[in-house]
């Protein structure tokens, strides 16, 4: 999720998403149901 804020940021700031559309693709990656593995 760090990754992810990180690039959704430069995003936002670079003009390419609204904070809105920001906000919906955080709340949508913290509620996918994906496996973490630590071993990347």
């Amino acid at each position: 999720m760090t990754k992810l804020a990180g690039i959704t940021y430069n995003w936002r700031r670079a003009g390419l998403i609204t904070a809105k559309e920001r906000t919906a693709i955080s709340i949508c990656a913290w509620s996918a149901n994906v496996p973490y593995s630590s071993d990347h």
